[in-house]
Protein backbone atom coordinates (compact mmCIF):
# COMPACT_ATOMS: atom_id res chain seq x y z
CA UNK A 1 0.00 0.00 0.00
CA UNK A 2 2.93 2.27 0.66
CA UNK A 3 4.65 1.86 -2.37
CA UNK A 4 1.39 2.32 -4.37
CA UNK A 5 0.93 5.97 -2.39
CA UNK A 6 4.43 6.85 -2.75
CA UNK A 7 4.20 5.75 -6.91
CA UNK A 8 0.78 8.10 -6.87
CA UNK A 9 2.47 10.85 -5.05
CA UNK A 10 5.13 10.79 -7.69
CA UNK A 11 3.26 11.18 -10.49
CA UNK A 12 1.03 14.00 -8.87
CA UNK A 13 4.29 15.85 -8.85
CA UNK A 14 5.30 15.18 -12.18
CA UNK A 15 2.01 15.81 -14.08
CA UNK A 16 2.16 19.29 -12.27
CA UNK A 17 5.32 20.03 -13.91
CA UNK A 18 6.82 20.10 -16.81
CA UNK A 19 9.26 17.08 -18.12
CA UNK A 20 9.18 13.31 -18.13
CA UNK A 21 9.51 11.29 -15.10
CA UNK A 22 9.85 7.14 -14.83
CA UNK A 23 9.44 5.08 -11.61
CA UNK A 24 10.38 1.97 -11.37
CA UNK A 25 9.21 -1.12 -9.06
CA UNK A 26 9.95 -4.56 -9.89
CA UNK A 27 8.98 -5.41 -13.77
CA UNK A 28 6.15 -2.56 -13.57
CA UNK A 29 7.22 1.04 -15.48
CA UNK A 30 5.27 3.80 -14.73
CA UNK A 31 5.85 7.28 -17.03
CA UNK A 32 4.51 10.15 -16.45
CA UNK A 33 4.22 12.36 -19.10
CA UNK A 34 4.67 16.41 -19.66
CA UNK A 35 0.99 17.35 -21.52
CA UNK A 36 2.77 19.52 -23.82
CA UNK A 37 4.34 16.24 -25.67
CA UNK A 38 3.13 13.53 -27.08
CA UNK A 39 3.02 10.28 -25.97
CA UNK A 40 6.81 8.88 -28.02
CA UNK A 41 5.06 5.56 -29.93
CA UNK A 42 7.36 3.52 -32.70
CA UNK A 43 6.35 5.53 -35.47
CA UNK A 44 7.80 9.11 -35.46
CA UNK A 45 5.48 11.90 -36.15
CA UNK A 46 5.30 13.91 -39.62
CA UNK A 47 3.32 16.70 -39.21
CA UNK A 48 2.70 18.58 -35.57
CA UNK A 49 0.84 21.81 -34.73
CA UNK A 50 0.00 22.56 -30.42
CA UNK A 51 -1.93 24.88 -29.91
CA UNK A 52 -1.04 24.95 -26.30
CA UNK A 53 2.65 26.21 -27.14
CA UNK A 54 2.44 29.58 -27.65
CA UNK A 55 6.35 29.89 -28.98
CA UNK A 56 5.33 28.10 -32.05
CA UNK A 57 3.33 30.86 -33.30
CA UNK A 58 3.91 33.96 -35.14
CA UNK A 59 1.42 36.75 -34.45
CA UNK A 60 0.10 39.87 -35.58
CA UNK A 61 -1.73 40.97 -32.38
CA UNK A 62 -4.30 38.04 -32.12
CA UNK A 63 -3.88 37.13 -36.20
CA UNK A 64 -1.80 33.99 -37.05
CA UNK A 65 0.82 35.02 -39.45
CA UNK A 66 2.23 31.67 -39.18
CA UNK A 67 1.80 28.22 -36.96
CA UNK A 68 5.13 26.14 -36.42
CA UNK A 69 5.27 22.31 -37.16
CA UNK A 70 7.06 20.76 -33.99
CA UNK A 71 7.52 17.54 -35.02
CA UNK A 72 11.00 18.44 -36.40
CA UNK A 73 10.02 18.60 -40.66
CA UNK A 74 9.33 22.26 -41.01
CA UNK A 75 6.28 21.17 -42.23
CA UNK A 76 5.16 25.33 -40.92
CA UNK A 77 1.35 26.87 -42.03
CA UNK A 78 1.46 30.47 -42.76
CA UNK A 79 -0.50 32.85 -44.42
CA UNK A 80 1.25 35.86 -45.75
CA UNK A 81 -2.17 37.32 -47.14
CA UNK A 82 -3.84 39.90 -44.83
CA UNK A 83 -4.94 40.07 -41.64
CA UNK A 84 -8.25 39.48 -42.41
CA UNK A 85 -7.73 35.77 -44.18
CA UNK A 86 -5.54 35.08 -40.93
CA UNK A 87 -7.44 32.97 -37.85
CA UNK A 88 -6.84 34.45 -34.79
CA UNK A 89 -5.17 32.50 -31.72
CA UNK A 90 -6.01 32.67 -27.65
CA UNK A 91 -3.00 32.65 -26.07
CA UNK A 92 -4.88 31.64 -22.45
CA UNK A 93 -6.96 28.55 -24.41
CA UNK A 94 -4.59 27.52 -26.93
CA UNK A 95 -7.60 27.33 -29.87
CA UNK A 96 -6.79 28.83 -33.52
CA UNK A 97 -10.21 30.35 -34.71
CA UNK A 98 -11.27 29.92 -38.33
CA UNK A 99 -14.28 31.90 -39.44
CA UNK A 100 -15.78 31.17 -42.97
CA UNK A 101 -17.11 34.50 -43.92
CA UNK A 102 -13.55 35.62 -44.35
CA UNK A 103 -12.08 32.27 -45.80
CA UNK A 104 -9.67 32.70 -43.14
CA UNK A 105 -6.82 29.28 -43.78
CA UNK A 106 -3.19 28.47 -43.14
CA UNK A 107 -1.38 26.72 -45.51
CA UNK A 108 1.77 25.18 -45.56
CA UNK A 109 4.03 24.34 -49.07
CA UNK A 110 3.96 21.19 -50.64
CA UNK A 111 5.91 18.66 -49.43
CA UNK A 112 9.10 17.44 -50.96
CA UNK A 113 7.44 14.18 -51.28
CA UNK A 114 4.21 12.95 -51.16
CA UNK A 115 3.25 10.93 -47.68
CA UNK A 116 1.36 7.66 -48.97
CA UNK A 117 -1.51 5.52 -47.30
CA UNK A 118 -1.79 4.51 -45.10
CA UNK A 119 -2.05 7.98 -42.60
CA UNK A 120 -3.47 8.38 -39.16
CA UNK A 121 -4.64 11.57 -38.59
CA UNK A 122 -5.44 13.31 -35.39
CA UNK A 123 -7.58 16.80 -35.11
CA UNK A 124 -8.94 18.45 -32.23
CA UNK A 125 -11.35 21.18 -32.90
CA UNK A 126 -14.78 22.22 -32.31
CA UNK A 127 -17.27 23.53 -34.82
CA UNK A 128 -18.50 27.17 -33.68
CA UNK A 129 -20.75 28.41 -36.62
CA UNK A 130 -23.84 26.37 -38.66
CA UNK A 131 -23.25 22.61 -37.64
CA UNK A 132 -25.00 21.68 -40.77
CA UNK A 133 -22.72 23.86 -43.50
CA UNK A 134 -20.17 22.28 -44.91
CA UNK A 135 -16.30 23.54 -43.54
CA UNK A 136 -12.95 21.78 -44.73
CA UNK A 137 -11.17 21.32 -41.59
CA UNK A 138 -7.85 19.73 -43.00
CA UNK A 139 -6.76 19.31 -46.71
CA UNK A 140 -3.95 17.53 -47.89
CA UNK A 141 -3.31 19.34 -51.01
CA UNK A 142 -4.02 16.43 -53.35
CA UNK A 143 -5.45 17.49 -56.34
CA UNK A 144 -7.90 14.56 -56.52
CA UNK A 145 -9.00 15.05 -52.69
CA UNK A 146 -8.22 14.61 -49.94
CA UNK A 147 -9.20 16.18 -46.60
CA UNK A 148 -10.99 15.61 -43.43
CA UNK A 149 -14.47 17.54 -43.29
CA UNK A 150 -18.03 18.24 -42.33
CA UNK A 151 -20.84 19.21 -44.10
CA UNK A 152 -25.06 18.26 -43.95
CA UNK A 153 -24.91 17.58 -40.34
CA UNK A 154 -22.11 14.55 -40.71
CA UNK A 155 -18.29 14.28 -40.03
CA UNK A 156 -16.13 13.06 -43.42
CA UNK A 157 -12.96 11.76 -44.37
CA UNK A 158 -12.23 11.86 -47.73
CA UNK A 159 -9.47 10.33 -50.17
CA UNK A 160 -11.35 9.90 -53.49
CA UNK A 161 -14.05 8.23 -51.51
CA UNK A 162 -16.46 9.72 -49.47
CA UNK A 163 -16.46 7.92 -45.75
CA UNK A 164 -18.88 9.54 -43.51
CA UNK A 165 -21.01 8.80 -40.39
CA UNK A 166 -21.30 10.44 -36.68
CA UNK A 167 -23.62 13.53 -36.10
CA UNK A 168 -21.72 17.13 -35.73
CA UNK A 169 -22.03 18.75 -32.69
CA UNK A 170 -20.98 22.03 -31.18
CA UNK A 171 -18.31 19.88 -28.43
CA UNK A 172 -14.52 19.84 -29.00
CA UNK A 173 -14.11 16.54 -29.96
CA UNK A 174 -10.67 14.42 -30.86
CA UNK A 175 -10.80 13.12 -34.49
CA UNK A 176 -8.67 10.79 -35.61
CA UNK A 177 -8.77 9.46 -39.88
CA UNK A 178 -6.98 6.21 -40.64
CA UNK A 179 -6.38 6.86 -44.46
CA UNK A 180 -5.72 3.32 -45.73
CA UNK A 181 -7.88 2.85 -49.07
CA UNK A 182 -10.62 0.16 -48.41
CA UNK A 183 -9.48 -0.51 -44.85
CA UNK A 184 -10.07 3.41 -43.38
CA UNK A 185 -11.52 4.38 -40.17
CA UNK A 186 -12.94 7.18 -38.64
CA UNK A 187 -12.43 7.35 -34.84
CA UNK A 188 -14.42 10.36 -32.61
CA UNK A 189 -13.26 10.68 -29.09
CA UNK A 190 -11.95 7.04 -29.15
CA UNK A 191 -14.96 5.34 -30.34
CA UNK A 192 -15.17 4.49 -33.93
CA UNK A 193 -17.98 5.88 -35.84
CA UNK A 194 -17.21 4.19 -39.24
CA UNK A 195 -15.01 2.40 -41.47
CA UNK A 196 -14.54 1.35 -45.40
CA UNK A 197 -12.80 2.77 -48.36
CA UNK A 198 -12.23 6.20 -48.40
CA UNK A 199 -9.69 6.42 -51.60
CA UNK A 200 -6.49 6.11 -51.71
CA UNK A 201 -5.11 9.60 -52.50
CA UNK A 202 -1.97 10.80 -50.82
CA UNK A 203 -0.71 13.68 -48.53
CA UNK A 204 1.21 16.61 -50.09
CA UNK A 205 0.57 19.20 -47.94
CA UNK A 206 -1.18 20.78 -45.39
CA UNK A 207 -4.16 23.73 -45.52
CA UNK A 208 -5.90 24.37 -42.19
CA UNK A 209 -9.81 25.78 -42.39
CA UNK A 210 -10.37 25.91 -46.20
CA UNK A 211 -10.32 23.82 -49.39
CA UNK A 212 -6.84 23.59 -50.93
CA UNK A 213 -7.43 26.47 -53.59
CA UNK A 214 -8.28 28.76 -50.61
CA UNK A 215 -11.93 29.63 -52.35
CA UNK A 216 -14.14 27.04 -51.53
CA UNK A 217 -16.01 25.75 -47.67
CA UNK A 218 -14.33 27.46 -45.25
CA UNK A 219 -14.66 26.54 -42.01
CA UNK A 220 -16.27 28.10 -39.16
CA UNK A 221 -14.55 26.06 -36.56
CA UNK A 222 -11.35 26.03 -33.63
CA UNK A 223 -8.54 24.32 -34.15
CA UNK A 224 -6.66 22.88 -30.89
CA UNK A 225 -4.40 20.33 -32.19
CA UNK A 226 -3.36 18.27 -35.81
CA UNK A 227 -0.99 14.97 -35.51
CA UNK A 228 -0.02 13.27 -38.52
CA UNK A 229 1.78 10.19 -38.78
CA UNK A 230 2.57 8.37 -41.91
CA UNK A 231 1.13 4.86 -40.99
CA UNK A 232 -1.24 2.57 -39.83
CA UNK A 233 -0.76 3.07 -35.74
CA UNK A 234 -1.96 0.38 -33.52
CA UNK A 235 -4.89 0.29 -31.57
CA UNK A 236 -2.96 0.95 -28.67
CA UNK A 237 -0.60 3.69 -29.87
CA UNK A 238 -4.09 5.33 -31.12
CA UNK A 239 -5.10 4.60 -27.54
CA UNK A 240 -1.98 6.38 -26.16
CA UNK A 241 -2.43 9.46 -28.66
CA UNK A 242 -6.28 9.78 -28.00
CA UNK A 243 -5.80 9.81 -24.03
CA UNK A 244 -2.98 12.12 -24.33
CA UNK A 245 -5.07 14.62 -26.31
CA UNK A 246 -8.05 14.29 -23.77
CA UNK A 247 -6.13 15.19 -20.91
CA UNK A 248 -4.56 17.92 -22.72
CA UNK A 249 -7.95 19.56 -24.22
CA UNK A 250 -9.73 17.85 -21.23
CA UNK A 251 -11.83 16.13 -23.70
CA UNK A 252 -13.76 12.69 -22.14
CA UNK A 253 -12.71 9.64 -24.26
CA UNK A 254 -12.83 5.67 -24.23
CA UNK A 255 -9.31 5.13 -23.72
CA UNK A 256 -7.88 4.02 -20.31
CA UNK A 257 -4.64 6.35 -21.13
CA UNK A 258 -4.66 9.78 -19.79
CA UNK A 259 -1.70 11.29 -19.53
CA UNK A 260 0.86 8.45 -18.73
CA UNK A 261 0.99 4.53 -19.86
CA UNK A 262 1.41 1.77 -17.44
CA UNK A 263 2.81 -1.59 -18.35
CA UNK A 264 5.57 -3.57 -17.93
CA UNK A 265 9.37 -5.05 -19.20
Amino acid sequence: MKRLQTLFLALLIVCSGFGQTVLRSNSTVLRAYDSYQPLHIETSCEVWFDGKDDQSFTLDGTSVDQWDDKSGNARHVLNTNADATRPTYDINTGRVTFIDANSTFLQSALFGAALSQPNTVFVVYKITGVLSNTGVVVDFRDNVGNYIYHTLSTYKMYAQTVLTDGTTDANTNIHACEFNGVSSEYWINGASIVSGNAGTSTIKGITLGIFQDLALYAADIEICEVIVFNADISNVDRDKITGYLGWKWKIPSTTNFHGYILYSD
